[in-house]
């Protein structure tokens, strides 16, 4: 793994979990830890959770006494700590405590339930020292402490309790911990291990907390970490996994800090394969306060957790197939596997078998390509390719495409992925509530497009010969139509009406009580539709049935009736949308409503504008002079912001910086769309703008907020909702399309015409090592072979021209990706017991007694109970506890008397 030095002011995100690289991951309840740097008199080093959100915190604070005197809080210590070395489920962090006394401490989640670590104590003087390592537990729930308490064993030791936590029950176990003895009131609960350090000597302490629903549990699974694993091998592993990832080196070390926090969230980002999805798949906020499913199937996650989405897939898994191949082709196979007869692929497939009943967006051909292209998988491809295929078909059906006219519409605003937008949201109460079935959209266009056209790349990849003229028929009527929506005013695209194909103004037409008819038989010119609104009442609808009479936009007399079905109702509001666009509207009538209620009538207004319109120039379907007119738009000042893009106009009425009650806020897909935008018609001046945009304000969430963001705040830079957000990274993918390069595998490469950073960018990966500039691409093989390769006007392939070496015929791989995980740890334990003919330890199996009940002493100590557990000689161990000390959640010690301290200070972070 890399070595780096980052401190508290420096780029860090430093949230860990199981590796799905290495272990199973629980679905159901994923425990992720964080590491915190505190500063001033807080503790410098704390190791915390929030149990997938079932606690406001829980901390293990490492307290050390040397030479008698305690050393925690940050501004004590000679040397603040630094990582050195992170991979998605280890950190290692050195610090000095005293000019004489270095520490390494190492984190390590283990498992969804299980997370350790251990301190390398270093004595770097001429006299021996002795060192005493406290670990003290803090919990809070609710706001409350939370009750922990005292485990004495059978063997005169103890562990942690550190409480009873939204349904399962953490124990802390410390090596070398010291025997049990009863806590004096006002002390608390902690852990003590004690070395003694030869002048330039070294030790090690270990400690594990597990968590799981039963105590005994927790405390035997956390046992069988501690001591029945090999800690040195599995570490091993893990160092051997990391040390394949690819190194960056830009001459920017924060932006080399910042790709790397990308790669480690991306990797993080992964879970293993469940029952309902046979390969890995990915969550978008592996955090500490998610992962948990209260009613123990998945299917109640948060929409963070409750599926993978195409367009997270556009940004997190080219970027993946850089780190782990394995990881990026599974995670598309997963919307292959879900594909229904008729080429439906859901939007939205989750590991609990969770679905959103949309169709995916037309966007999964464009990352099988981008897959394809860095992985140079074409067995991959040649699978992918007919049920693409279909897939792309299938968005011409009629329930997608209504009015036939080879031109489809979105479901709502969501199956965009722009929602709340002002115009179509509604579930919110400050957007239009249009209804978005009944519009053509520019941004479906360009997807449709840029798909169809990457079917025809996949398709003559696969056989050059294909008959690709239906696809590029489908492509040409998506196109005209698009044409019809360019606004030569506003130098942009427009939404227009599905069925007038015209883009109309709104306006309010009636405002009134209950009980008032609207009869004034206005001439709506363009036709439009009619937002009917109720306004009034509580969180319930009203009964209400509202009759609507008219000309249709043929002049056809037409009728509707909408129920209280019909109407999205929030919080004493509801609206619905007509179904037809009048020409003229004859008479409405609101029924079942009192005079309490207010009635309104409006039309839609379809000229308002936002990011998304301007997603022809992505797709490539707009002209040299649109293209410019576009790029216009876009940096105008009502776009173009200190911070990037953001995804209204500055001159909407929604419009908010912080997308807070309103909509705004710049967003990490839509800067990679317009940097890609910006690319492709050759504005790589804008381009390279964007891009250092999207650099530094990633690098100042990372040092300031010590995360990275899907959104960010337009005028301030702060990063919007939770930290690690899968759409949040600084895609590695879109930075070696911006210095135009990229490595294929261990004998090619490929090198394109574009270079957008100011310095020097070289990557090491596969053995190669690529380093770019702007008028050149040097490359060095494993074998030896240095090329310089001069830039072209468009991309470029490159093979060592080194014979390859003679390999041995091995049998082909399956193209579908299966990884193979290890079987659970405990089982490992047991065989390896076995194999090594080792004699099965004494395991303490614990006996709660009542708390209000005084402790019995240690020589009155009842038998030990007996629990199943793994082992060689017998099939059950015993680890007996003798009893329990229950104690109030008091403040940990201070630093002015390290045996029985009473004032040591930690900030807690509340729910």
């Amino acid at each position: 793994m890399k070595t780096w030095h980052l401190t508290a002011g420096q780029p860090l995100a430093m949230r860990f979990a199981a590796d799905a690289r290495l272990d199973r991951i629980d679905y159901t309840d994923d425990q992720s830890w964080e590491i915190d740097f505190g500063s001033g008199d807080a503790p410098a080093l704390a190791f915390q959770t929030r149990y997938g959100g079932r606690a406001g915190i829980v901390r293990i604070v490492p307290m050390f006494i040397v030479g008698g005197q305690p050393v925690y809080e940050a501004d004590k210590l000679i040397e603040q700590p630094a990582l050195v070395n992170f991979a998605p489920n280890f950190a290692r962090v050195t610090m000095r405590l005293r000019p004489e006394c270095h520490v390494i401490s190492e984190l390590w989640v283990m498992h969804s339930h299980v997370v350790g670590g251990r301190f390398t104590i270093t004595n770097d003087g001429a006299m021996p020292i002795t060192v005493r390592l406290d670990l003290i537990g803090q919990a809070m729930r609710e706001e409350q402490s939370v009750r922990m308490n005292m485990l004495a064993l059978e063997d005169a030791t103890e562990a942690l309790h550190l409480g009873q936590i939204g349904g399962v029950n953490p124990v802390l176990l410390l090596e070398g911990v010291g025997l049990y003895r009863p806590v004096e009131e006002g002390v608390r609960p902690k852990l003590s291990a004690s070395v003694t350090l030869a002048a330039k000597g070294s030790a090690t302490l270990r400690w594990v907390v597990c968590a799981e629903k039963l105590r005994q549990d927790s405390l035997i699974n956390g046992y069988q970490w501690l001591f029945q694993t090999d800690w040195e091998s599995n570490l091993a592993r893990i160092e051997a996994f990391n040390d394949k990832l690819p190194t960056i080196e830009s001459g920017d070390s924060e932006l080399d800090a910042a790709l790397a926090w990308s790669n480690h969230i991306a990797l993080r980002s992964f879970i293993t394969p469940t029952k309902q999805l046979a390969n890995p798949t990915f969550v978008t906020a592996r955090i500490p306060s998610r992962g948990f499913s209260p009613n123990g199937t998945g299917t109640d996650h948060n929409w963070q957790w409750n599926g993978q989405s195409v367009r997270v897939g556009y940004m997190a898994l080219p970027t993946v197939a850089y780190l782990a191949p394995d990881l990026a082709l599974g995670a598309f196979y997963n919307w292959l596997s879900v594909q229904a007869d008729d080429g439906w692929i859901d939007s939205k497939p989750g590991a609990a078998g969770q679905r959103t009943k949309r169709l995916c967006p037309p966007l999964l051909a464009h990352v099988a390509w981008r897959l394809y292209q860095i992985t140079n998988d074409k067995a991959f491809l040649e699978e992918a390719y007919p049920k693409l295929r279909a897939f792309y078909e299938r968005w011409f059906a009629v329930d997608r495409d209504v009015d036939r006219d080879g031109y489809p519409e979105w479901s709502d605003d969501s199956h965009s992925g722009y929602s709340p937008n002002p115009l179509f949201g509604r579930t919110v109460r400050w957007t239009q509530g249009a209804d978005m079935r009944y519009a053509e959209s520019p941004d479906l266009g360009a997807y449709l497009i840029n798909e169809g056209n990457t079917l025809i790349e996949i398709a003559r990849a696969v056989d050059p010969q294909a008959d690709v003229s239906a696809i590029q028929t489908r492509i040409d009527a998506v196109a005209a139509v698009l044409d019809t929506m360019w606004s030569a005013a506003d130098s942009s695209y427009a939404y227009q009406d599905r069925d007038t194909h015209q883009t109309s103004r709104g306006s309010v037409l009636f405002k009134g009580k209950g009980d008032e008819a609207f009869d004034s038989q206005p001439i709506l010119d363009p036709p439009n539709r009619l937002i009917l609104r109720v306004i009034g009442g509580t969180n319930k609808a009203p009964n209400v049935s509202i009759t609507v009479e008219g000309t249709d936009h043929t002049g056809k007399p037409v009728n509707e009736t909408l129920a209280t079905t019909d109407l999205v109702w929030l919080y004493g509001m509801g609206a619905a949308v007509t179904k037809y666009a009048y020409q003229r509207v004859r008479y409405v009538k609101f029924s079942g409503l009192s005079r309490v209620f207010t009635t309104e009538i409006s039309t839609v207004d379809l000229a308002r504008h936002n990011l998304t319109q301007l997603l022809p120039l992505w797709a490539g379907a707009s002209d040299k002079d649109r293209a410019e007119k576009l790029r216009q738009t876009l940096k105008d000042k009502r776009y173009w912001h200190q911070y990037g893009v953001t995804i209204a106009p500055s001159d909407d009425p929604a419009y908010t910086p912080d997308n807070e009650n309103g909509s705004g806020g710049v967003w990490g897909y839509w800067q990679a769309i317009m940097i890609e935008s910006l690319l492709r018609h050759g504005f790589r001046e804008d381009a390279a703008a964007l891009l250092q945009t999207m650099i530094t304000t990633r690098i100042r969430a990372l040092k300031q907020q010590h995360g990275l963001y899907e959104a960010y705040n337009a005028d301030t830079g702060e990063g919007l909702g939770d930290p690690d957000e899968l759409m949040g990274i600084l895609p590695l993918d879109l930075l070696l399309t911006a210095v135009g390069m990229r490595v294929v595998d261990a004998r090619t490469v490929a090198y394109g015409p574009d270079f957008l950073l100011k310095q020097p960018f070289t990557i090491s990966t596969s053995g190669v090592k690529v380093t770019a500039t702007a008028d050149k691409v040097s490359v060095t093989f494993p074998s030896g072979h240095q090329e310089d390769l001069t830039r072209q006007s468009d991309w470029q392939t490159f093979i060592d021209p080194t014979p390859e070496p003679v390999k041995a015929v091995v049998p082909a791989e399956p193209s579908k990706v299966e990884i193979e995980l290890p079987p659970p740890p405990v089982t490992d334990i047991g065989e390896q017991l076995k194999a090594e003919e080792a004699p099965a330890p004494t395991v303490p199996v614990i006996v709660i007694s009542d708390p209000d009940t005084p402790p019995p002493t240690l020589p009155e100590a009842p038998p030990p109970a007996v629990i199943p557990v793994v082992s060689k000689k017998d099939e059950t161990m015993e680890i007996a506890v003798s009893h329990t000390d229950e104690r109030k959640d008091e403040p940990p010690p201070s630093s002015s008397d390290p045996e029985s301290p009473s004032t040591f200070k930690i900030p807690v972070k509340g729910e």
